[in-house]
């Protein structure tokens, strides 16, 4: 998936509602590429896929510099549609990261910035794809973060947040998410 800001040279004035994404065969051949338009501009949220369904999550739109938005859209490829998700619980700008847990049909969402004092975001926050309530997990990041990776891993039902940026500070701390209680630790 290849998110398209626009960007020309540091112009980041000029944005392109538009996706692409590309499938890489078995032979490691590109089998298709196809263009998806997006209703908002955005540009510094996350991406995940879930079954057939590419899922875009927050982020910061043109004209609201330090405002990030509340949306979750799902990009249907059966009937090639978009699809409104239901909002987040806070604004979400500047690079959060997402990632499905399959076991529990979850998505989760952590880091980016919050409107306002600019900080970085503890809470974390998922939604069963199917009802789609918002809750936070019971406990919070040790370190707010943006810019980060997370990664699921279904053997232990676990999430890694590695790394990101907390203000101007880059991180290296590998912070573990215990899906089954929410607890968070450092690796």
């Amino acid at each position: 998936i290849h998110d398209h800001d626009g960007t020309e040279g540091h112009n980041r004035n000029f944005r392109v509602n538009q996706m692409s994404l590309h499938d890489i065969g078995q032979t490691n051949s590109m089998v298709f590429w196809q263009n998806i338009p997006y209703d908002t501009q955005t540009w510094d949220h996350c991406m995940t896929a879930h079954e057939d369904k590419l899922i875009v999550v927050g982020g910061t739109q043109p004209g609201w510099v330090n405002q990030g938005v509340k949306k979750m859209a799902m990009y249907d490829f059966t009937t090639q549609q978009w699809l409104t998700g239901l909002p987040l619980m806070q604004q979400r700008r500047q690079k959060p990261a997402c990632v499905m847990n399959t076991v529990e049909n979850a998505l989760y969402v952590s880091g980016g910035e919050h409107f306002g004092a600019l900080a970085s975001i503890e809470k974390v926050s998922l939604t069963n794809i199917a009802s789609q309530a918002w809750q936070y997990i019971a406990d919070k990041l040790t370190v707010g973060v943006y810019g980060h990776v997370m990664i699921y891993d279904a053997v232990d039902n676990t999430i890694f947040v590695i790394g990101g940026w907390d203000q101007s500070v880059a991180r290296n701390e590998i912070q573990r998410i215990d899906c089954d209680t929410g607890a968070v630790t450092v690796v």
